[in-house]
């Protein structure tokens, strides 16, 4: 499914649902004459479908009377008061009632269609900095060449008896352990996401399967389940099946690889199944998650502006909302 390229229609849409699921203001004896929290809201949409800072935002809204006219703000705010509104205005509880009605408005237009296509889980990484990849690659050839002239040194010191040196620098991937994640439940139908999860760090996807299953589960009828080998648990098969009364497809491949069939029923079943053509086709449709992650990249950056670990989460949830922002 297409997203919108306009900039008011992705304001307009999140200046309503900032109307209908926040305060206008967070204190009563806030000042009435500064933006609403539903204005700033828009704001912060707006700010990430261009990838702007606060700065250039708050010049943007300065310059284009038509977007301020979206929001019905009469003086572009200042980016200190962005900055603060990011806190406030985005985060899990936060999008979670917009959620629930992009949800439903889907659903009744017949978009969803959750009893012909399954629904996806997958998880992907952001960069917590802009990256040049030219600059990576150099400093990978560097690293390199200083890695072979510490060894050849240390083969020189190990034949003169000297003492052995501690080993090489470090390079890109000893920043991968902190690393922006986001996981992703994802309607394939339509590209639209039911529920979200984000975190720090390259540990296993396992912690947020519940999160994300059951979340999507209350608020769409959720009929078959997908999501690739990194979910692989029978506790996971237990909960969808048993719980939640839905079909569940994962490839039984976690372990050390070998031909007997899994000890666990459910993963047991998997692997019996699995090279099947209707399963084949059912878990075919996994790719539409990872067709959502490529569009988030894609339209609203790969890499993050946040320089703390939580406001990092918060700005990838943003992601992922602007994202059906401009689905609807």
């Amino acid at each position: 499914m297409e997203s919108s390229v306009s900039p008011v229609d992705v304001m307009r849409v999140a200046y309503r649902l900032g109307n209908k699921h926040l305060p206008a203001y967070s204190h009563q004896f806030s000042r009435k004459d500064r933006c609403t929290l539903p204005q700033l809201f828009a704001c912060l949409a707006l700010r990430e479908f261009y990838h702007l800072s606060f700065r250039r935002l708050e010049a943007l809204l300065r310059d284009c009377r038509d977007l301020r006219q979206v929001a019905r703000i009469k003086t572009a705010p200042d980016h200190n008061t962005l900055c603060d509104a990011f806190d406030k205005l985005t985060g899990y509880t936060v999008f979670a009632p917009m959620l629930d009605e992009l949800v439903a408005a889907f659903e009744e237009a017949g978009l969803l269609k959750l009893d012909e296509k399954p629904l996806a889980l997958d998880s992907t990484h952001f960069e917590s900095h802009h990256v040049s990849r030219h600059f990576a690659e150099r400093r990978k050839q560097g690293n390199r060449k200083k890695d072979q002239s510490k060894a050849a040194e240390r083969d020189t010191r190990k034949k003169q008896g000297g003492k052995r040196k501690a080993a090489p620098s470090a390079t890109r991937s000893d920043t991968v352990s902190n690393l922006p994640k986001l996981a992703l439940a994802v309607a394939c139908s339509c590209h639209l996401v039911l529920s979200m999860w984000a975190g720090t760090g390259m540990g296993g996807d396992h912690p947020h399967f519940e999160t994300l299953v059951y979340h999507a589960w209350k608020r769409a009828p959720v009929k078959t389940i997908v999501a690739d080998a990194g979910y692989d648990k029978e506790d996971h098969h237990n909960r969808v099946r048993n719980d939640m009364n839905c079909d569940s497809y994962i490839p039984p491949l976690i372990g050390r690889p070998t031909d007997k069939a899994p000890a666990d029923p459910w993963r047991a079943l998997m692997k019996q199944v699995w090279d099947t053509p209707q399963v084949k086709a059912i878990y075919g449709q996994r790719w539409q998650e990872e067709t959502v992650n490529s569009m988030i990249k894609r339209n609203y950056g790969s890499s993050l502006r946040a320089k703390t670990p939580e406001r990092r989460e918060r700005e990838m949830l943003l992601k992922a909302m602007v994202h059906n922002f401009a689905l609807l």
